[in-house]
This record gives C-alpha cells, sequence and structure tokens, in this order.
C-alpha cells in the first residue's frame, strides 16, 4: 500500500500545491528505500519474517528498514503540504501518520509473537478513508471534465452539507470498524451506525451521476472502486447485526482488492495517458482490465462467504487479479516506453489526472 500511495501523492501533490514535482535524485533515494525494505521483509537483509538473512541484521533493524520507505514519503508529503500552506490537503498527511503507526504496530505485534491483524486493519481503514476524502474530490471532478466534453449536460453540483455529513459519519464508522472486535454486545449497534453509514455514501455518490460515464471506462471504473467503501461498510454492518463473522471477513476483501486494486488501476491508466501527452480516454482493453480486478474481488470475497466454493474460487481470485495488472502493462506499458505525444499550437495542453 504505502507504494501505491507513493504513486499517488507524488503525482497529485504538484497540482494540489502548485510546486515542482521531486526531482530525479529524491526519487531515486524513495525508491531505493523501497526496494531495501522488500528485501528486509523477504529475509534478503537481515532476520525478516521469511527467512535468515545475508547480512545479520537484526530483527528491530529489519524493522527499521521495513519502516523507512513510509516515513521518508510521510516526510516528504508533509514538507511539499506545509510549505505550499495546503490545509485542505491535510488528509494525505493523516492517512501517511496511520500507515506509519500501522507498519510500526504490524513489526511490534511480530517481535511479540503475535499476527498483526490489528496493525492491518489500521493500514486498511487508513487507505480506505484516504479514498473516501480524496476520492470524494477526484472522481467528481474527472466525471465533471468528461460530462462537459462530451455535452453530456446537466453537470452534477456539489452538496457541501450531504458531502460533509456523509464523510464525517463514514470516518467515524471505519474507527467503529477498527474496534468491532472488541465491542462484544454493543456489536448490533454499531452494526447499525455502519449501515447508515453506507446509505448516506451511496446517497453522494449517486449525485455524482456514475450512471451516466458507462461509455467511458476511465471514469465508471473509478466510480466502482468509489463505490466498494460503502459496500464493505454495507457488509461490516450487515455481519454486526446477525453475527455473521464471514460478511465481516469479506469487508477486508472488498475493501483491499475491489476498493485500493481498482481505483489504483483506474488512475494508473488515466495518469499514463496525461503522462504522455494523450486525451482521456481509454485504450481498447481496459474494460477487460477493470472487470478483471472487479471480478477478483468478487472471486476472493465469494471465496469467504461460501464455504464450499472457496477451492475454485480462491485461485481464480488471484488469477484475476493478476491478469488485470498482466493487461495494464501489455496496454498501457508501451505508452510510458514510447516518446509523449506533443499538442499542436493550436490545441488545448492535455489534462493530467
Amino acid at each position: 500500500m504505502p507504494a501505491v500511495q507513493a504513486g499517488f501523492l507524488l503525482t497529485a501533490v504538484p497540482h494540489w500545491t502548485g510546486r515542482r514535482p521531486l526531482g530525479p535524485a529524491p526519487l531515486v533515494a524513495l525508491v531505493a528505500l523501497w526496494v531495501a525494505g522488500r528485501l528486509a521483509m523477504a529475509g534478503l537483509l537481515g532476520s525478516g519474517p521469511l527467512g535468515a538473512g545475508l547480512s545479520g541484521l537484526g530483527p528491530l533493524a529489519v524493522a527499521a528498514v521495513a519502516t523507512a520507505f513510509t516515513v521518508a514519503l510521510a516526510a516528504v508529503v508533509t514538507h511539499e503540504i506545509v510549505a505550499a500552506r495546503s490545509v485542505a490537503n491535510a488528509a494525505a498527511v493523516v492517512s501517511l501518520a496511520v500507515l506509519v503507526v500501522a507498519q510500526i504496530l504490524f513489526h511490534a505485534d511480530a517481535l511479540s509473537g503475535h499476527d498483526g491483524a490489528f496493525a492491518s486493519r489500521l493500514a486498511l481503514a487508513g487507505v480506505t478513508a484516504q479514498m473516501m476524502l480524496l476520492g470524494g474530490r477526484i472522481v467528481p471532478a474527472f466525471t465533471r471534465d468528461y460530462l462537459l466534453e462530451t455535452g453530456r449536460a446537466p453537470i452534477p453540483t456539489p452538496a457541501r452539507p450531504l458531502d460533509a455529513a456523509a464523510v464525517g459519519l463514514g470516518l467515524f464508522a471505519l474507527v467503529v470498524w477498527l474496534a468491532l472486535p472488541l465491542l462484544g454486545d454493543a456489536a448490533p449497534a454499531a452494526g447499525g451506525l455502519l449501515l447508515v453509514a453506507a446509505v448516506l455514501l451511496v446517497v453522494r455518490q449517486a449525485r455524482w451521476a456514475p450512471a451516466r460515464t458507462l461509455r467511458e471506462p476511465l471514469v465508471w471504473s473509478l466510480h466502482l472502486g468509489a463505490a466498494m467503501t460503502p459496500l464493505g461498510l454495507l457488509l461490516a454492518g450487515t455481519g454486526a447485526l446477525s453475527g455473521d463473522a464471514m460478511l465481516a471477513a469479506a469487508v477486508i476483501h472488498v475493501w483491499a482488492i475491489g476498493g485500493i486494486g481498482l481505483m489504483t488501476l483506474a488512475l494508473m491508466t488515466r495518469v499514463s495517458l496525461g503522462h504522455t501527452g494523450r486525451p482521456p480516454r481509454a485504450l481498447r482493453g481496459s474494460t477487460a482490465i477493470f472487470l478483471a480486478i472487479g471480478l477478483a474481488a468478487a472471486a476472493r470475497a465469494g471465496s469467504v462467504l461460501v464455504p464450499d466454493w472457496t477451492l475454485p474460487l480462491l485461485p481464480l481470485a488471484g488469477v484475476l487479479w493478476i491478469a488485470a495488472y498482466a493487461g495494464f502493462l501489455v496496454v498501457y506499458g508501451p505508452l510510458l516506453l514510447r516518446p509523449a505525444v506533443t499538442a499542436k499550437r493550436s490545441d488545448a495542453a492535455p489534462r493530467r489526472a
């Protein structure tokens, strides 16, 4: 998840703040930290979870190396937002801070012999909260751009009180979701709150006119990814009310694969087009890519909800996930290896995600 955050934020923050993007040297340093962290976790730099190391690094040193990338990314994003006095984008800093805390807790759990379940839930909740907040900016913005470009009036209008209520209750619902394993007899009441939050988020997203974007995969894929947040809250709330542990377990896969996985692909495709000077129109094969990741989420959640089908659905989810990201490499990878298209002088500069 930190690598996904880096790709999104290091692209978006310069647009939000008007500051210059990071230069080559800081980017290379961040990549080096990320690679070092992966090697450490694989046991190649020390005693990581996957085996004994080659360098003699102890568990604490491995934890420090594995966490360094997220800490550095948080420091960079915080510096850029503070330097630009961009208070409106403070949510990005908070989300990264949650990820840092989650990573520290995960390694602390590993050192003490625990499974790190709460740390993993905290990281997922942090990224889902960021999708709820920042997705509420980029999804309706890209939708308005598309509707304006294609002449599909009327254009959806903002409803700030509804947005504030939906996001506020949604964020509180994520905190409640984190605490669900500890609530005991109070879980049904918490489930009702989760359901109310899900309904408000659905009403909020319905105002973004998702049905009018079905002809453009670059836009409807964003709507589908955003819809995974209220879907997860709906499953979590229903599970808390009914006591169905399987529903509660499926939430993780809906948010991680359907939410983060799909939103990541949707933004990667748009950014690949924008940064190579091409218009924001999906290339052939994009629909299959987005449907594959959506079906992967359905298969993985289904493998939990329908135990009799776990054996076929679990590997199917993995195959669909791999197919989606491999499809991105096949369809959009060549664009990144060729020179960017230069717009004609009379043309408007291409929009960038």
